[in-house]
């Protein structure tokens, strides 16, 4: 059993035993726990492992690009904690390890990124069937994440090419991700609206 599996039990254990919580209003603390304590131990087994191949501050910089774009357009969200952990740890080998080595002019991949913001804008934000949590203000979500792509992509043009090139492929993946997410379940049938 993992350390967050231990935490969550102890924190609903206690919250249980207040009686002060419906069994709907722990079953939102035991999700959100799980969603950010997997988030950081995951986080986490990826920073040691990318900090073993030489890219930690890379891994932590674009870590922070992708958290601050996906926690509001959604997407693909794994069924397991391996597959999630695997499909992160894919998504950030290609963006760091692989695509840079293409010799694609700087030029072409900044484009692309341009083209990912107006996706973003079209198909964000993409629910997961995974998860039963409602998107609230969807149109809110989408006009955020694009204005955060934006200033991503005015912002990174400052930096070292070893950062600034992978930071550009992350979001191209990122989009790809939710571009083919919002195809394979046909729109945003998933996504919530409320009044």
């Amino acid at each position: 059993m993992s350390l967050s599996n231990l935490i969550i039990r102890r924190l609903l254990s206690k919250a249980a035993d207040t009686g002060n919580y419906s069994h709907d209003e722990l079953d939102i603390i035991r999700y959100s726990a799980e969603s950010i304590l997997g988030e950081i131990e995951k986080l986490l087994i990826l920073l040691i492992v990318f900090s073993f191949l030489g890219k930690g501050w890379v891994f932590i910089f674009l870590a922070f690009i992708l958290l601050s774009i996906s926690i509001n357009v959604g997407g693909y969200y794994c069924k397991m904690y391996l597959g999630c952990l695997l499909f992160t740890f894919f998504v950030f080998s290609f963006a760091i390890l692989l695509l840079p080595k293409l010799s694609i002019h700087q030029d072409l991949i900044y484009g692309i990124t341009w083209v990912c913001v107006l996706n973003t804008a079209m198909f964000a934000p993409v629910n997961s069937e995974q998860k039963e949590a409602f998107i609230e203000q969807p149109n809110k979500k989408k006009l955020f994440a694009c204005l955060i792509t934006v200033i991503w992509l005015i912002a990174i043009q400052f930096f070292d090419k070893s950062i600034m090139i992978p930071a550009l492929y992350l979001i191209i993946i990122q989009n790809l991700q939710l571009t083919t997410t919002y195809f394979i379940r046909g729109g945003n049938k998933h996504v919530k609206k409320h009044s």
